[in-house]
């Protein structure tokens, strides 16, 4: 039985995540702030489909509380699987700003609880011989937004030296580049399958939300993997998304069974 832990589980993508990831059977580690949402969505889950759920309340901007998710990835009894790095929020403050809190609370939850958790994840993963880490970022680190599009940009590379770091191994670590959405719909994903530096020309396409094509293209700094992008900008209005739908999708193309490719 495979067991994936979702942070911010109770919205938007990682709501997604871990609807499809139940309706597919898999038992489920929720994380998020709010107790009450949690165990809401966790019976919810629980009634739907009949698989374990468990909540963690922790707030990622917490240093405290992130090492206590990381205790979860390193448990060795009902291991976790999956791990999606979903937590996250937009910055609306400027970079001149004298108040930089809203930045270092971004950098936070989407910097430093990536880090450790994914550093978690891949030590209990690798010791076990399988496991998948999926860190959420976005086509905004391929631009020039502010300090989200930074925090992003270094989630996709970070998440790259993994995927380096793992090679060789049956663990796996992927990065959904996902565009602009709201909590409750989104018009503009991306996903990239074992990550790779992306050409300028396609970040321009991203950044100017052109239609962009599935393909497959050798990486230049490490031509051993291929990168996978499949670029879905404004194929149709946001209202006709259902971000269940878009799990699902991600769930389809980067979250596979834990063991079945090598990173």
């Amino acid at each position: 039985m495979v067991t994936a832990l979702v942070t911010g589980g109770t919205s938007g993508i990682g709501a997604a995540f871990a609807r499809t990831f139940a309706e597919r059977g898999d038992n489920l580690v929720l994380v998020a702030r709010d107790q009450t949402r949690l165990d809401e969505t966790a019976a919810a889950l629980r009634h739907a489909f009949g698989v374990d759920v468990e909540t963690v309340s922790a707030d990622l901007s917490n240093r405290d509380d992130v090492l206590r998710v990381a205790e979860v990835l390193g448990r060795t009894d009902d291991p976790i699987d999956i791990l999606v790095n979903n937590a996250g929020f937009g910055i609306h403050t400027s970079l001149l700003s004298e108040d930089t809190t809203p930045h270092e609370r971004a950098l936070d939850v989407m910097g430093r609880a990536v880090l450790l958790l994914g550093g978690a994840a891949g030590r209990a993963m690798r010791a076990r011989g399988a496991g998948t880490i999926i860190n959420i970022s976005s086509v905004a680190g391929y631009i020039t937004m502010g300090s989200y599009s930074a925090i992003k940009a270094w989630v996709t590379s970070y998440t790259e030296g993994l995927a380096v770091e793992l090679k060789g191994t049956v663990c796996r670590s992927r990065v959904c580049c996902r565009g602009g959405c709201t909590p409750s719909s989104m018009n503009v994903q991306a996903y990239a399958s074992r990550p790779s530096r992306v050409s300028l020309d396609r970040r321009r396409r991203a950044g100017c939300r052109l239609p962009g094509r599935c393909g497959e293209r050798q990486s230049a700094l490490h031509p051993f993997r291929t990168i996978q992008i499949l670029d879905v900008l404004h194929q149709a209005p946001a209202s006709q998304h259902d971000p269940l739908d878009l799990g699902a999708h991600f769930v389809e193309q980067v979250a596979l069974s834990p063991t079945s490719t090598s990173a």
